[in-house]
């Protein structure tokens, strides 16, 4: 009985104590170093969660650490960085796969899965580069005495609760969670806590310059009072403030500009995924060919994903770019832009380029889709009849809004004046998409006079449209003019040429008896096309 009573104790024993070993061996942290600049090391020490840099120059190589070492992921854990003295910038990190090297991530992209909880920059730092701090949760970080130059984005999508610089630094402020220059003249940045909604943020009178990206990503602000001595407001300073509603922007209003900010010699783009929209093998546009240089993810509006319940285009600004309120990603789609009023010296493109290009000076009105457009009376250029935007001479239809509801209510149509002979790209886009929320469908659409161009995606998508009807000749329909379009009846009382071979790509052929028949031959044209290739 005993050797029983001593081989069940041993097991017992065996049983308890081989997990406790194995969880002790799996869970051993050890300190890592690595470089993280020419002259620049790191250490981490896992017990303390804290990571060491020193040494000389600029961090500009990721820091990998093996998360292995970190332990699982609690809530409320974090990890300090305490930069020694010697380091003298901060730059956007750079990873090694082989001879190649991946750009366009922060030096502390890899240090695990916890937040930041405090970042302590050394008196010897002097500048911060764009990209320097992107992608990061940081509670606090402190800056020192000699930072000198702050780069656009250096913050961009740079989560941060607490900004403290030394009050011995000669260049820069902090005001409210926002970075100004020393004299209180340009607004370098702004980083507001992620706990506050819908804030009204008041700028400065002493302010001239809202540098490029300085409000990106802040989903806090509601409003945004800026001063009236403003002079410029930089590339993509409001992109993606996924709740900014208003902002007060007047004719009075005295910048010249609202750019882009230009992603491109940094090497990355947004959220760093190419545009798959249109590549050679896409089968939804398979005539529509890549460009990087017209890759509108390079591009950062300055109003882009904005909700904007009113917005007024300063008389000194002439023109837009496609991306300047863009509203085109999924992932950020916000409610359209309520109002949109052109002033009177606005003469810059609109709806000329396709919806997936980049163009500096074209605005892309049908992706922002605004409910209502206003033209300045003394613009030579634009004007606007039942909220449709027209040129001066109303030979060209650019944008046709959310027409005005109790007419469709009433008659459910709408007639196009004789002067129309050119219809813009995405003029007719998700055209009443407003209206078909209220239940109004169903309406005719009529073209009295002759049309000699359907442009790129001009009746993409009609929501509320049932029919059109062309009481002349049509001459020339671009390809996607009537991609994936849900109108059930279009009938052409003239004749009807130069018909794309890809004007009707992706619709349904379901109310093909209804169509032209040059149209409906282009049809069974592609699809005799497909068939023979598959």
């Amino acid at each position: 009985m005993k050797k029983k009573n001593y081989y069940f104790i041993l097991v017992f024993l065996t049983l308890l104590f081989v997990p406790i070993t194995s969880q002790s061996t799996t869970s051993k942290a050890f300190t890592q170093t690595g470089k993280c600049g020419k002259n620049a090391y790191w250490k981490f020490v896992p017990s303390s969660k804290k990571l060491f840099i020193w040494g000389t120059g600029a961090i500009d190589q990721t820091i990998e650490i093996d998360t292995n070492t970190l332990g699982p992921y609690k809530e409320n854990s974090y990890v300090n960085i305490i930069i020694k003295e010697g380091i003298t910038s901060i730059k956007m990190g750079t990873k090694t796969y082989g001879s190649s090297k991946n750009r366009g991530i922060s030096v502390f992209q890899n240090i695990g899965w916890f937040p930041i909880k405090n970042l302590k920059c050394p008196d010897s730092l002097k500048t911060l580069s764009f990209g320097a701090l992107y992608n990061q949760d940081i509670d606090n970080i402190y800056l020192g005495k000699n930072l000198s130059k702050i780069e656009d984005g250096a913050f961009y999508f740079c989560h941060l609760n607490n900004i403290y610089i030394s009050s011995k630094n000669k260049h820069f402020i902090v005001k409210n969670h926002t970075i100004y220059t020393k004299d209180l003249r340009t607004l370098v940045c702004s980083k507001q806590l992620a706990k506050i909604k819908n804030l009204n943020f008041t700028i400065p009178n002493t302010v001239r310059t809202i540098r490029p990206l300085a409000f990106a990503h802040e989903a806090s602000l509601k409003k945004v009072i800026l001063p009236k001595n403003l002079r410029s407001i930089g590339g993509g300073a409001f992109f993606r403030c996924i709740n900014l509603q208003n902002v007060n922007l007047t004719s009075k209003t005295k910048i010249k500009k609202l750019p882009d900010f230009d992603l491109r010699k940094y090497h990355i783009i947004r959220d760093n995924q190419l545009s798959l929209a249109y590549t050679s093998d896409s089968e939804e546009y398979p005539d529509l060919k890549y460009n990087a240089n017209k890759d509108r993810n390079y591009f950062l509006g300055t109003f882009e994903n904005c909700p904007l319940s009113s917005v007024t285009i300063p008389d000194q600004v002439v023109s837009l770019s496609s991306e300047t309120f863009a509203n085109g990603d999924d992932e950020f789609h916000v409610s359209p832009i309520g109002k949109i009023h052109f002033g009177k010296y606005f003469k810059g493109a609109i709806n000329t380029r396709n919806i997936f290009e980049y163009s500096p000076n074209s605005c892309t009105l049908y992706s922002v889709q605004p409910n209502k457009i206003t033209v300045a009376k003394e613009n030579k250029k634009y004007c606007v009849k039942d909220n449709i935007l027209y040129s001066k001479d109303q030979s060209i239809l650019y944008y046709a809004g959310h027409a005005p509801l109790k007419k469709i209510s009433k008659t459910k149509k709408v007639t196009i004046s004789k002067k129309v002979h050119r219809i813009a790209n995405g003029a007719f886009y998700d055209y009443y998409l407003y209206a078909a929320d209220k239940g109004i469908k169903n309406v005719t659409l009529t073209f009295k006079g002759n049309i000699e161009y359907i442009g790129f995606m001009a009746f993409e998508y009609p929501s509320s449209l049932k029919k059109i009807v062309f009481e002349k000749n049509v001459n020339y329909v671009a390809n996607h003019a009537f991609h994936s379009t849900t109108i059930r009846e279009i009938i052409c009382k003239g004749t009807m040429s130069h018909i794309q071979p890809y004007s009707i790509e992706n619709s349904s052929i379901e109310y093909l008896k209804k169509y032209p028949k040059e149209m409906q031959e282009v049809i069974m044209a592609r699809k005799t096309h497909i068939a023979q290739f598959h």
